[in-house]
């Protein structure tokens, strides 16, 4: 894909000459605009299923602790949003509770070694967008490292994934 090619390589420009890497359109990038995306993303699925649409987000990654995030799940999880996490290791949210967290399911995959795949699924009113990612959902992530998720766009690819956070593993 050129245009996301053309982002990358602005983005690796921009760190070999120590400047914030900035002016991404599909390139979510720590710190530019990875954090509020993801906000984003995770408030339009609450929005879909307000309106009368099926909301759904998977999400793997090794670690869960970002405050506004687990926020924006409790939200969308109020909203009927169904939430799918794998999280490797620390994970901040309670998943299943009555009026907080019933829509949110979180399985904990345990072993030896941190797993490098981040992936991020959200339903997008059947658009279903895809990104793979370096970042987990951490405020060190967000605001203190480099970090990248890029959009999966090619049809078949993001077909290739229409299951559950279990085919994840």
């Amino acid at each position: 894909d050129p245009g996301l090619g053309r982002e990358v390589l602005s983005y690796f420009e921009a760190l070999a000459r120590s400047r914030r890497p900035e002016g991404f359109s599909e390139l979510l990038v720590a710190p530019v605009n990875l954090h509020d995306e993801m906000l984003r993303l995770i408030r339009e699925e609450a929005r879909q299923q307000s309106g009368g649409g099926r909301g759904h987000v998977i999400a793997k990654m090794n670690s869960l602790v970002d405050p506004e995030i687990i926020e924006a799940l409790y939200e969308a999880s109020n909203a009927g949003v169904k939430i799918e996490l794998l999280v490797r290791g620390i994970c901040c949210l309670r998943p299943g509770i009555a009026g907080m967290s019933e829509n949110i399911r979180v399985v904990s995959v345990i072993d030896r070694f941190l797993e490098h795949s981040r992936i991020y699924y959200f339903r997008a009113g059947g658009e279903r967008k895809l990104y793979l990612s370096s970042a987990d959902w951490m405020a060190r992530n967000f605001y203190s490292r480099y970090e990248v998720a890029f959009p999966v766009k090619d049809p078949t690819l993001k077909r290739t994934y229409q299951g559950t956070a279990s085919d994840l593993r």
